[in-house]
């Protein structure tokens, strides 16, 4: 939905601005090496990693409800319902199911992977 993505990047960026110690934060997370590249492992440690699965965004969500709740920008049912959808695709273990399945991987980019 495009309007739950507008307002999440909204909150996000209200988040971003209201909290304390952003600019060490910042500092601590910006990136401006490759740190895909073997010499810059150590940058990529240090971290967070994004969830890997839908089931895991639904986790995240729920551990962070509280900052697209307030101010009644997200209601908690909105909340509650997108926790389900992403919990209903039953996802967690589906990156080590299709590793070494290049056909498997195309076909799940086909169809969820959608830009503009």
């Amino acid at each position: 939905d495009l309007y739950q993505l507008l307002a999440g990047l909204c909150v996000a960026c209200r988040h971003g601005f209201e909290m304390d110690q952003a600019l060490e934060l910042a500092e601590k997370t910006y990136v401006n090496v490759n740190i895909h590249a073997a010499e810059h492992a150590d940058r990529l440690a240090t971290l967070a990693q994004l969830p890997d699965s839908c089931v895991a965004s639904a986790d995240c969500l729920e551990r962070q409800r509280k900052v697209f709740e307030e101010h009644n920008v997200f209601s908690p049912a909105m909340i509650d319902g997108i926790i389900a959808q992403l919990r209903a695709f039953d996802d967690k273990t589906l990156r080590r199911d299709v590793e070494g399945y290049p056909d498997e991987i195309q076909k799940l980019v086909t169809k969820y992977f959608h830009c503009g």
